[in-house]
């Protein structure tokens, strides 16, 4: 399989939040703990290669977007994702928007109302949003974005 396989280590507060749980860097696989286990990965790259369209990818990573990012560079390049949806936690204009712009993606940090999301183009203001992780949404430059600024979360759900 491409990619090969990777170490998952699951720490002990791992029962109150799943979340939590992450790949380690430099594992033993010789010498594993109990809270570790030996996963199976892919690159998303060699998972999508045959997948002529993808509307939407949630990039939830804590912290290693840009890496995730790298590994869609074939994808990216093809404009076969619609849509990314990922947490920020730096100031935008960020690494991670930077690169996706260099593929031709337009990025908005997604703020909320009552009514739906509010989307704000990362190279204006504000640069963050108070109070909790920033989320992005990245557009393929030909992608509409007005349906996403409709009413209620619905949206995102794929028209026709």
């Amino acid at each position: 399989m491409p990619g090969g396989g990777g170490i998952l280590f699951e720490p002990h507060d791992f029962s109150s939040n799943a979340g939590l749980a992450r790949l380690k860097a430099n594992a033993d696989p010789e010498t594993l703990s109990d809270n570790e286990m030996r996963v199976p990965t892919i690159d998303f790259d060699s998972w999508a290669s045959k997948i002529n369209g993808i509307r939407l990818v949630k990039i939830d990573v804590e912290g290693h977007e840009d890496q995730v990012i790298a590994g869609m560079a074939h994808a990216l390049a093809a404009s076969k994702i619609d849509y990314l949806i990922f947490e920020e936690m730096r100031k935008t204009p960020s690494p991670a928007t930077r690169a996706l712009a260099r593929y031709g993606y337009d990025c908005y940090l997604i703020d909320r109302s009552l009514w739906g999301p509010i989307l704000y183009d990362v190279n204006g203001k504000p640069n963050t949003l108070v109070g909790e992780a920033t989320n992005i949404l990245a557009c393929a430059k030909d992608r509409d974005t007005d349906s996403l600024r409709g009413p209620g979360w619905l949206c995102l759900k794929q028209a026709g």
